[in-house]
């Protein structure tokens, strides 16, 4: 079994979030603490292809047990990294605890956050807020956040920076630039309410949210109600030590792998390297061509954010082959050298996943910038209206009225601008009582 499938099957029989939420915050575990010392040279960039997950869990307020899924989360990424960095910076308990939650970005301006990396210069690092909407919203809405999109693509990619800050008010000039080092590894694990509420147009169009993984679950998603005092949650807490411990021990064996680093500190980010089996680039190629061909096709808000999902399919596959271990350990006489696999069982479980958490994607993505009005429900009703119905592949009337919460005259003339313009075919099969249409994408 590998870490991820151990960690929901511990998790699952005592939570009723989403199975998607827990199955996420388990790929983030090992995304975080193992992930950063491994690369794959197969993509292009100087630094290869790193693992580091960004998701967003997302649903209405209370049910999907976000909070918790992050407490358990945390419990985890918490024991594992103090206890390494109590063994390899040769600290107490109390400093490798802080140091541990010192990789913590919950939110700030850029200037916060860029000295905040540069006071504690940690190789590792994670974005890490449950209320994560009102951090997107101040990126639209007020002066001091302006520009912490850019800082979190930058750290997305682990990629340097320089910030000039107005001299008016530092009596010291050097204190009005900031430097952004680059080489981190930042990962993220967050969760907020529905996305509408928070993400506008102007934040899609930056390109931070096709970096992460937005997962939304809906009703159908919740997992079977479970009482919130039960005797059965008394050993989960020793379960999660387990667990928390075997990531200490893998970290500990995947940092002598990445060169020896005994200083948990220092900067340079020495890592070592997963191939990928051919079968895999073959289809992780394929799958990107896909969705090139898409976007040309529709050019809709769904596909640009779809386009990017073979760089996520990429790095899922790597935490999958991370999780399950598959690395080799090669005897070269004075030393060892460790090479991890990717395999197609890797890309094939990863996909699973991956499909599984954006399965509400067009009906997520397009409700981007909706306002709830008897007049108006879309910044841009027919590109909504068609994305749900692409995501789909077929959907009812019925259906169709109940994604888009639009009043039923307004929906009608969609339909019927679309069908006009050849872009969806209308099928009307019969029920046994009323007919009932469907909507299909012309091919």
């Amino acid at each position: 079994m590998n870490l991820i499938d151990e960690y929901v099957d511990t998790v699952s029989p005592s939570l009723d979030a989403p199975e998607v939420f827990i199955k996420a915050s388990a790929y983030h575990l090992v995304s975080n603490l193992l992930g950063r010392f491994c690369a794959s040279a197969s993509a292009p960039g100087l630094s290869g292809l790193r693992p580091n997950a960004w998701i967003i869990i997302s649903s209405i307020q209370a049910r999907g047990r976000r909070s918790t899924v992050a407490n358990y989360h945390n419990h985890v990424y918490e024991l594992a990294s103090r206890k390494f960095y109590e063994e390899t910076m040769t600290i107490g308990h109390d400093e490798a605890l802080t140091r541990s939650k010192e990789c913590y970005i919950e939110s700030g301006t850029k200037e916060g956050i860029v000295d905040h990396i540069s006071l504690t210069d940690l190789r590792t690092y994670y974005v890490n807020s449950t209320e994560f909407g009102p951090v997107l919203q101040g990126m639209a809405n007020t002066e001091y956040e302006t520009g912490v999109a850019g800082v979190l693509s930058k750290l997305y990619y682990g990629e340097e920076g320089i910030y000039h800050l107005s001299q008016r008010n530092v009596e010291n000039k050097a204190d009005a630039v900031r430097y952004l080092k680059g080489g981190k590894y930042v990962t993220m694990f967050c969760g907020m309410q529905e996305p509408h509420l928070y993400i506008t147009p102007g934040i899609f169009r930056q390109g931070l949210i096709r970096r992460i993984v937005l997962i939304y679950a809906d009703r159908s998603d919740f997992g079977k109600w479970i009482p919130p005092l039960s005797d059965s949650r008394s050993g989960l807490r020793n379960k999660l030590n387990r667990i928390g411990v075997q990531f200490y021990n893998k970290m500990i064996e995947y940092n002598s792998y990445s060169k020896g680093r005994t200083d948990a500190n220092r900067l340079l980010n020495k890592t070592f390297d997963f191939g990928m089996h051919p079968n895999v680039i073959d289809y992780i190629n394929d799958y990107s061509k896909k969705l090139d061909n898409e976007l040309l096709k529709t050019m809709s808000n769904v596909d640009v954010y779809r386009q990017t999902l073979w760089e996520h399919l990429s790095k899922y596959s790597m935490i999958h082959a991370i999780a399950r271990n598959n690395v080799k350990v090669i005897d070269l006489g004075t030393e060892t050298e460790a090479i991890g696999t990717i395999d197609p069982l890797d890309v094939k479980q990863a996909y699973s996943f991956l499909m599984d958490a954006t399965k509400h994607s067009a009906e997520v993505i397009s409700s981007i910038g909706r306002i709830d009005s008897p007049i108006r429900t879309s910044e841009d009703p027919l590109d909504r209206v068609l994305s749900i119905i692409q995501d789909e592949k077929t959907i009812s009337r019925s259906d169709l009225h109940r994604k888009t919460k639009m009043l039923s005259r307004a929906l009608d003339d969609i339909i019927k601008t679309l069908h006009e313009q050849e872009m969806i075919e209308i099928e009307v099969r019969p029920t046994g009582g009323r007919n009932k249409a469907y909507y299909t994408i012309c091919t």
